[in-house]
């Protein structure tokens, strides 16, 4: 299986512009989970909600030091509501495994997603794989509402 994740998300005092003695956690591979939860959405069919998250990020990346503040935190962490309820309707069956006819064409749809075919069986999970990263970036994201705190993108 490769590691298709990347990045860091630090968890910053509100408004410390990147300062290293600001940074109260790091987590590593948190821009990945964001990446696979805006390719879910868009499996799921749910652009729209894909779309709002990819606004924020570039409103949060245009800034001099790129990071979501608290409140905003709070609305990616509200774009990921519903997420299971979506793919289960459209992507994975009640056991969370892709069928297998539709491999080929979700291989085609996404980068995020270990969906290889030399995985063989274990292909079918790769959805679920994924929802694990949207679980751990759910985690990052209410800890930094819970406390306060920005999320700065690296």
């Amino acid at each position: 299986m490769r590691n298709r994740l990347f990045g860091t998300l630090h968890l910053v005092q509100p408004g410390s512009q990147g300062e290293s003695e600001s940074v109260v956690a790091s987590y590593d591979d948190g821009p990945g989970y964001i990446s696979t939860a805006v390719e879910l959405w868009q499996l799921a069919g749910n652009e729209a909600r894909a779309s709002e998250i990819v606004t924020l990020l570039d409103r949060a990346n245009e800034r001099d030091y790129a990071a979501l503040t608290s409140s905003e935190a709070a609305q990616l962490l509200h774009l990921l509501d519903d997420l299971e309820i979506g793919l289960k309707a459209s992507v994975v069956d009640q056991d969370w495994n892709v069928p297998t006819a539709r491999l080929p064409e979700l291989r085609q749809r996404t980068k995020m997603l270990d969906l290889d075919e030399e995985r063989g069986e274990l292909a079918r999970a790769g959805v679920l794989e994924g929802m694990s990263s949207v679980i751990a970036l759910r985690n990052i994201l209410s800890e930094a509402v819970d406390r306060g705190l920005d999320v700065a993108l690296d």
